[in-house]
């Protein structure tokens, strides 16, 4: 196979991958509001916040391809941005939740105290 022949089926390869990706962005965009408003706030935004980071992720690659570098690009500080909420979303999901023990002494005591 020459030089020629190998590019030309590269370059088909990628059509279709672009293709594919517009195909599924269009899915996503008319659909993302529709599937995720039954969602849990929680669940929501990690979807978003998800979506978000993989569109950012394209830009970046793209970027990339076409020499350009990223981390000097304004798409590297979106791409932080949004792993900041990532790390907002972890935080939530494994924030405990109770009851303050100390804080639901101090009520009842105010409360007992100042009926008598």
């Amino acid at each position: 196979m020459s030089l020629e022949e190998d590019l030309e089926k590269q370059m088909l390869q990628l059509k279709e991958a672009v293709h594919q990706v517009k195909e599924n962005l269009q899915y996503l965009q008319g659909t993302l509001d529709e599937q995720t408003s039954q969602m849990r706030p929680l669940d929501r935004a990690d979807v978003l916040s998800t979506t978000c980071f993989t569109l950012d992720t394209l830009i970046f690659l793209l970027l990339r391809t076409y020499g350009i570098p990223p981390k000097s690009h304004r798409i590297y500080q979106e791409v932080q941005r949004v792993r900041g909420y990532f790390d907002k979303i972890q935080k939530a999901r494994t924030k405990k939740t109770g009851i303050d023990k100390k804080a639901a002494a101090r009520f009842i005591k105010q409360a007992v105290g100042s009926k008598n």
